[in-house]
């Protein structure tokens, strides 16, 4: 019987496969906690179109867009 020889990344590719098989709802899980604590804050938005406006202006290095 011989044995194959793995590299790192095939190591940590299987390791991350059995890791995901044995815990698929603790990830879900997670996940659904993370939106649910941040449906419990209202934040300040700007209009979609502004805060675009904003950001392009960033890239092309004006100000006060």
């Amino acid at each position: 019987m011989s044995k194959r020889i793995l590299t790192v990344a095939e190591r940590v590719r299987k390791a991350l496969r059995i890791a995901l098989r044995r815990n698929p709802l603790l990830r879900r899980g997670r996940k659904l906690n993370a939106i649910r604590v941040a449906t419990r804050y209202s934040f300040h938005t700007a209009d979609i179109e502004q805060m675009l406006s904003e950001i392009e202006s960033g890239y092309l290095g004006k100000r006060g867009a």
